[in-house]
């Protein structure tokens, strides 16, 4: 985003056009950040705090949002994987950007693209220890792996959030 309003208004649109669907017009929604950014997460809570419905999650009760190291990762592409080898993903016809400068088959070749390139990475070490480590990326030069991450973020999620409403008689 280019700055603070930008953000604001597409939040904004997306929550909006989502309220605008019958399917999820009555329908409890959550926003999950990513709390890696320092403050980031608290900052796009409070954006959303307006919207009617929308409630942000929290993982730890310290700040909003979850937090996305190695170890969740893994599981977010451990989960994508197996819902791809299952047939347990699936797009809407209803599929919708609230982006303004891309299209709907521009988002999903985008989408593809990231998908295509994660890989493991070797990261030199950093520390007087000297390990190397390895991380799972589909960052390659200056192109990004959002789209990706976020999917594998509603998965995983999702599924959690889901499970534990059930468990809870929600």
């Amino acid at each position: 985003m280019r700055n603070d309003r930008e953000e604001y208004l597409l939040l904004h649109r997306h929550y909006k056009k989502l309220q605008m669907n019958r399917n999820f017009r009555e329908a409890k929604q959550i926003f999950i950040p990513e709390n890696n950014l320092g403050m980031e997460s608290a900052h796009l809570d409070a954006m959303v705090a307006d919207i009617h419905g929308v409630e942000t999650f929290w993982e730890k009760e310290t700040r909003p949002g979850v937090c996305k190291d190695g170890k969740a990762t893994r599981g977010y592409q451990f989960l994508l994987t197996n819902c791809l080898a299952q047939g347990g993903l699936r797009f809407d016809r209803d599929l919708y950007t609230v982006t303004r400068e891309k299209t709907v088959p521009c988002m999903l070749d985008m989408l593809n693209d990231q998908m295509l390139r994660f890989h493991w990475e070797k990261k030199k070490a950093v520390d007087v220890m000297g390990k190397d480590r390895y991380a799972l990326t589909a960052k390659v030069g200056n192109q990004q792996d959002d789209l990706l991450v976020a999917l594998e973020m509603v998965l995983y999620w999702g599924r959690l959030i889901m499970a534990e409403r059930d468990r809870l008689g929600h």
